[in-house]
């Protein structure tokens, strides 16, 4: 039951991150080919690859077969911890994360809160996992 019950919320985060991923790739080619190399852009690119790593991280939070491969999604979710920080802080900056920490609009709030939540969740399972197999 314990193991549906995380797989549940898993899959409530890779929802509305699916519909993010969705509108990286949608605006990511564009922010290449019109890449003028300053360090705003470079972040920008650096944050939606990183967002696209935290969306990996969480799909193979998923799978069984990766159970134990702690330090690989421990990195991926932090990755994506970053990019998302990252994103919010370049397009948005004080006014973005006003709104992030007011939830004044909830059902926008969620899509974009959301797996960010389950990504910080898994982080602490995860680097729980690594600190107890290193202590062992």
């Amino acid at each position: 039951m314990r193991t549906y019950l995380k797989k549940l919320f898993i899959l409530s985060g890779l929802l509305p991150a699916t519909f993010l991923l969705g509108l990286t790739i949608l605006f990511f080619p564009d922010l290449i080919k019109n890449l003028s190399l300053e360090l705003v852009e470079i972040f920008m690119v650096l944050s939606m690859i990183f967002g696209i790593c935290g969306y990996i991280g969480l799909l193979l939070s998923l799978l069984p077969k990766l159970e134990h491969k702690y330090l690989l999604k421990f990195t991926l979710l932090i990755l994506g911890l970053i990019g998302s920080v990252t994103f919010t802080t370049i397009t948005g900056g004080k006014r973005a994360w006003t709104w992030v920490l007011s939830i004044e609009e909830f059902d926008e709030w969620i899509i974009w809160v959301w797996p960010l939540i389950v990504s910080i969740v898994l982080i602490g399972l995860n680097g729980r996992k690594l600190f107890d197999k290193n202590e062992g």
